[in-house]
């Protein structure tokens, strides 16, 4: 019994033509600045519980990896204003 609804059949398996491209089409490249950081906090609070210099090494991977990551943010930004 049909009581006026109708789904619409659903479209052949090679059919892509109602897909959308998904966004970010340009995805950026892999950065070890994230991993860097995480190893930086841990070091730092090590540094807090054990010797000091630790924490300063903690400190100086913590700085480098924040700098590799806004150079790696500033250069993505860059490609994205220039399209």
């Amino acid at each position: 019994m049909d009581h006026g609804t109708h789904t619409p059949a659903p479209a052949p398996a090679g059919d892509r033509s109602d897909w959308n491209k998904p966004l970010p089409e340009i995805i950026p490249p892999p950065t070890y600045a994230p991993a860097l950081m995480s190893c930086g906090i841990v070091f730092l609070v090590w540094g807090l519980i054990s010797l000091w210099v630790v924490s300063l090494v903690g400190l100086a991977f913590m700085i480098f990896s924040m700098t590799l990551w806004l150079r790696d943010i500033r250069k993505d930004w860059k490609l994205t204003i220039h399209e």
